[in-house]
C-alpha cells in the first residue's frame, strides 16, 4: 500500500516527487549531455552517488555525495528498500537549495526489472545504478553548487533509523505531522502551494538516479493492463470528486478501500467523504488500519483506537478490516500473538471480517500467512510494466499491482489491485433475505442489516451484532415493549393464538397487552395475566374474585351458578 504511514512517509512533497518521477528518469543524462556539449567536464567518482531530493518549495535537487559517506548510504536504502514500497518510517531528509546548475527535476526512480519485468524495490540495484550513471559521464565533473546543508541532507540520507525532519532554519524537531491535506498531483504548482502549508517536513525519499529505467504510468481500463478490481485512498486522495468516483464503477472498478487510522495517533480526516463518494458511486467499502503495534498492549491500543473511527463512521460490523502491516516497527519476536490481539479486539466488537496487507518481502509474510492463510492475504508487488497477461502472486487473495495508476478527470495517482478469489469485493448477493447457517439474514447494497427494520410495510428485528433475523417474543428496550415476530419474522398485531394460548398485542405498535382489555369486534371483556395470556374461570385479582367464560375468555357479570362448586 505505497505511501501509506501518515506520519511517516504521507507527505505531499515526497508524494509529488515520486508522481513527477516519469519525467525525471532522463534528466540527468540531459543535464550531463547539455555540460559535455558545452565543454565542461563532467567526471562522477565510483564512490559518489548521485540523489534526487526536493527542497522546501517542491524543486528538484541534484545532490553528490562524497565517498566517505556514499557507500554507507547506499548499504542504508539496500535494506530499506521493500517490494515496490518504499520504507514508511525512514527519517525525512533535509530541505536542499535549488540548484543553480540544474533546473531538471530528478525524483525517485525503481531499479532495474528482472528478466520477467517484475522487480520489488528490495532487489534495487543502488551501484549497478551508480555505475551506470559514472559510466554514462565518465569524462565529466560535476561541481556541487548546494550550500553545506547538502553535508547534513547526504548524513540524513544515509540514515534510516531517525525519525527526526530538518527545518529550513537547519534545526531538527520530532516529525509530527498530519497526513498531507493536500491531494498527490502532477502539478508543480499544486505542490508548491501544499508545501506551504507544511513548510517545516520534507520528503523522507532516498532515491538513486537512475539512467536506463522510466516509471510505468497507465491508465485505469486499459485492457492491456491487469483488471482493476479495486483502488485504496487515504487523504492524498481527498481532492477525488463524485464524478471521480462515478468513473471508477464505470470503468469496471468494484471496491474502494478507504484508510481509517494509523498507530492510535492519527485519524484520515477525508475518510467520511471517499466512503459517502463510493457508496453513492455503487462501489463496496473496505477500510484498512496502517499498524505500528510490537506488542499484545500496544495491539490492543491500536484496535481500540480504530474501533471509535468505526462507530463514528458507523460502519456495519460486516465491514472487511485490512490490518496493514508494512511498517518496519511492527518486526518483532512476538508477531503471531500480536496480530491475534489486534484481530481479538475487533472481534468482540463484532467487526469479525478482516484480512491482512503486505508486501512481498516483508520479513514476518510467512507468519501472516499461517496466522490468516493465504487466500486473506492482499499482496503488493509492482512490476515495471504490469501486464493482463502477465498476473502475478496469484496463490493470493489479491495482487496490488502498481501505485501509479492515472483516471480520466483526476490529476493524481491511485493505488490499483486485481481480486482473485473474492477479498476484495464483499461476496455476491441480491439485495434481501439470504438464508446462511441455519440464518434468515436481509442486505442492502451487500451488507447485512441489524436492529429493527420495516421491509414491504412489515417489521423486522435482526440481532444488532450478527444481523440473524429474530422470531418469537422479542422485548425492544429502547421502546419499553415486548413484540411477537411470527415464523416469517413480522411482528404480530391484535389477537393472536400462540402455543394454545390467546394474546393480545397492540394494532399500532405491536407492544404486548396485559390486564383487562375489551375486544371490540367481540363486544367482550377480557383478561391477560402479566404474562399476556388470556383467562378463563375463576380468576381472583388483585384481591377480588372474577369469572371468565371458559370458551370465550369473556368476563361475567350478574348471577352465575358454578357447577363444579354446586
Amino acid at each position: 500500500m505505497n505511501l501509506k504511514s501518515n506520519y511517516s512517509d504521507e507527505s505531499i512533497i515526497g508524494e509529488s516527487t515520486r508522481h513527477h518521477s516519469r519525467y525525471y528518469r532522463g534528466a540527468l543524462h540531459t543535464f550531463m549531455a547539455g555540460m559535455v556539449a558545452a565543454g565542461v567536464l563532467v567526471t562522477l567518482s565510483a564512490n559518489s552517488s548521485v540523489h534526487a531530493a526536493t527542497d522546501t518549495e517542491g524543486n528538484s535537487q541534484t545532490t553528490v555525495v562524497s565517498a566517505s559517506s556514499s557507500s554507507k548510504a547506499v548499504n542504508q536504502l539496500h535494506s530499506s528498500s521493500v517490494s515496490g514500497i518504499e520504507s514508511k518510517d525512514s527519517a525525512n531528509s533535509s530541505s536542499l537549495k535549488q540548484s543553480q546548475a540544474s533546473t531538471s527535476k530528478i525524483a525517485e526512480s525503481n531499479s532495474s526489472s528482472s528478466s520477467s519485468a517484475a522487480t520489488t524495490a528490495e532487489s534495487t540495484h543502488e551501484n549497478d545504478d551508480i555505475s551506470n550513471a559514472v559510466n554514462a559521464s565518465s569524462q565529466s565533473t560535476i561541481t556541487d553548487q548546494s550550500s553545506s546543508r547538502n553535508l547534513t541532507s547526504a548524513n540524513s540520507i544515509s540514515s534510516t533509523s531517525q525519525s527526526t525532519t530538518t527545518t529550513e532554519n537547519g534545526s531538527t524537531s520530532q516529525d509530527s505531522s498530519s497526513e498531507s491535506a493536500a491531494n498527490s498531483s502532477k502539478s508543480n504548482s499544486q505542490v508548491s502551494s501544499a508545501n506551504k502549508s507544511n513548510s517545516t517536513s520534507v520528503s523522507n525519499k532516498k532515491v538513486l538516479a537512475n539512467t536506463s529505467q522510466t516509471p510505468d504510468v497507465w491508465q485505469i481500463g486499459d485492457a492491456t493492463r491487469p483488471r482493476v478490481d479495486a483502488v485504496d485512498v487515504s487523504s492524498y486522495q481527498q481532492g477525488m470528486t463524485q464524478d471521480n468516483f462515478n468513473e471508477l464503477k464505470k470503468l469496471g472498478v468494484k471496491t474502494v478501500i478507504v484508510k481509517l487510522t494509523e498507530g492510535d495517533y492519527y485519524t484520515n480526516q477525508s475518510a467520511s467523504q471517499e466512503i459517502t463518494y463510493a457508496r453513492n458511486a455503487g462501489l463496496d467499502v473496505m477500510v484498512y488500519h496502517y499498524a505500528t503495534f510490537n506488542s499484545e498492549e500496544t495491539a490492543t491500543n491500536e484496535a481500540n483506537y480504530l474501533l471509535k473511527e468505526l462507530a463514528a463512521l458507523n460502519l456495519v460490523k460486516t465491514t472487511r478490516i485490512f490490518a496493514d502491516m508494512e511498517n518496519e516497527k511492527t518486526v518483532s519476536d512476538s508477531f503471531n500473538n500480536n496480530l491475534l490481539s489486534f484481530f481479538n479486539v475487533l472481534n468482540s466488537a463484532g467487526y469479525t471480517d478482516h484480512a491482512v496487507y503486505a508486501y512481498l518481502s516483508y520479513q514476518y509474510l510467512n507468519q501472516i500467512i499461517n496466522t490468516v492463510g493465504e487466500k486473506k492475504v492482499w499482496l503488493a508487488q509492482y512490476p515495471y510494466s504490469p501486464s493482463a497477461a502477465n498476473l502475478l502472486n496469484t496463490q493470493y487473495g489479491a495482487w496490488q499491482n502498481s501505485s501509479m495508476a492515472e483516471l480520466t478527470g483526476y490529476s493524481g495517482y491511485l493505488d490499483t489491485s486485481t481480486d482473485y478469489n473474492g477479498l476484495l469485493s464483499y461476496q455476491s448477493v441480491e439485495n434481501g433475505f439470504v438464508q446462511q447457517n441455519s440464518n434468515t439474514y436481509y442486505y442492502e447494497n451487500n451488507a447485512k442489516v441489524t436492529g429493527q427494520k420495516n421491509i414491504n410495510d412489515h417489521w423486522y428485528y435482526f440481532d444488532d451484532k450478527t444481523g440473524a433475523m429474530k422470531t418469537g417474543f422479542q422485548y425492544i428496550a429502547n421502546q419499553n415493549k415486548t413484540v411477537y415476530y411470527n415464523a416469517a419474522g413480522q411482528m404480530q398485531y391484535g389477537q393472536q393464538k400462540i402455543n394454545g394460548y390467546w394474546y393480545l398485542f397492540d394494532n399500532v405498535i405491536g407492544a404486548r397487552k396485559t390486564g383487562f382489555q375489551y375486544i371490540a369486534n367481540q363486544n367482550k371483556t377480557v383478561y391477560y395475566n402479566a404474562t399476556g395470556q388470556m383467562q378463563y374461570g375463576q380468576q381472583k385479582i388483585n384481591g377480588y374474585w372474577y369469572l371468565f367464560d371458559n370458551v370465550t375468555g369473556a368476563r361475567k357479570t350478574g348471577f352465575q351458578y358454578i357447577a363444579n362448586q354446586n
